[in-house]
């Protein structure tokens, strides 16, 4: 969609109906408004111009996402005939991952910020984004560039909010991944560079990633002389092949 269909600033009510609403709890409780029924006004012009500043926001927004100075686009292919839409932006700009999904169609925003914080933004879809997976993948990776492992845990890897004090990922529970946020600023930025985040991205969520002649006949053929460079991970797929070879082993 191009800049036609986002229309001119618009309000959620008209400014009588909010003068109207502010009279009404003006009326119950004036003491509230300082016995200043001007106050009413005053209330319902600032809420116009905060209004009015985040659809200002959100346009330029919408113009940087489409601008390839400041993002790119990769898809990652997530299944039968699913493909994942990612977004790399570099700007400061608080509305770039709500223009990037309504504009691009992005199911996955990476922003990466001047300070150097970075953060990962999904949507929601039927078939949902293993961020747990992404997290335990970037959360491995950002441990290997410091030069030590202290976690390798699968479950500790994965898990909601930080895994540890010095964690520099913050995993929330509506499946964003912030390397720091407005209550999340005491944070270290990430040492990966957007190439390892790409890479991140499509070990954990790409179902081909591996190319692997151990994975190639649809089990799970690591070893302990021929291990899996990804098994660390511990991904979600992964476990659910395992699982699925040691039924089958069961049954026969």
């Amino acid at each position: 969609k191009g800049r036609s269909d986002v229309t001119e600033p618009y309000l959620p009510l008209s400014l009588d109906q909010r003068i109207k609403e502010e009279w009404r709890d003006f009326s119950e409780s004036p003491e509230e408004y300082d016995y200043d029924p001007m106050v009413i006004v005053r209330r319902a012009l600032d809420e116009i111009r905060l209004f009015h500043r985040e659809q200002i926001r959100y346009w330029k927004a919408c113009d940087i996402v489409r601008d390839d100075k400041y993002a790119r686009q990769f898809q990652i292919p997530h299944g039968d005939e699913d493909t994942l839409r990612v977004v790399m932006v570099w700007h400061d700009n608080c509305s770039v991952n709500a223009a990037a999904r309504s504009q691009l169609h992005a199911d996955i925003v990476v922003q990466f910020k001047s300070d150097r914080h970075v953060q990962i933004h999904t949507r929601k879809r039927k078939n949902p984004i293993q961020m747990r997976d992404v997290a335990r993948v970037i959360r491995m990776f950002e441990q290997e560039a410091a030069g030590e492992v202290f976690v390798r845990d699968w479950g500790q890897l994965g898990k909601d909010g930080n895994m540890s004090e010095d964690d520099r990922w913050f995993l929330t529970a509506h499946s964003q991944l912030l390397n720091g946020s407005e209550s999340y600023v005491d944070v270290t930025p990430t040492s990966l560079s957007d190439e390892q985040i790409e890479r991140a991205l499509n070990i954990a969520l790409r179902p081909d990633a591996f190319g692997l002649s151990i994975c190639a006949n649809g089990s799970c053929g690591s070893t302990r002389s021929n291990q899996c460079p990804v098994r660390r991970f511990g991904l979600s797929r992964c476990k659910t092949r395992r699982y699925e070879d040691h039924l089958q082993l069961a049954t026969t």
